[in-house]
């Protein structure tokens, strides 16, 4: 992402790399979210989610703030939460 992309508002475009950033992020929030509350089980609920707070531990000691962030949002959810 090229900061010319922010300052001339390109995330309107739908091709634009601010745009599939965006839907990337969502996607991934959506995975995770999906993914801990389809579980058959309680056991295996904890079990994702312990691999999903491990991932977004690595993601940010990577400096891949994105995915953690994406990976966060899934996990803070509110069916998540409940």
């Amino acid at each position: 992402i090229q900061s010319s992309e922010i300052v001339n508002h390109t995330w309107a475009d739908p091709k634009s790399a601010i745009d599939k950033m965006v839907k990337s992020t969502i996607d991934l929030t959506n995975r995770v979210r999906d993914t801990i509350l389809l579980t058959s089980s309680e056991a295996e609920q904890v079990k994702v989610l312990k691999f999903m707070l491990h991932v977004m531990q690595e993601a940010k000691k990577a400096g891949d703030l994105n995915t953690a962030n994406a990976i966060y949002q899934g996990i803070d959810n509110v069916p998540v939460n409940r």
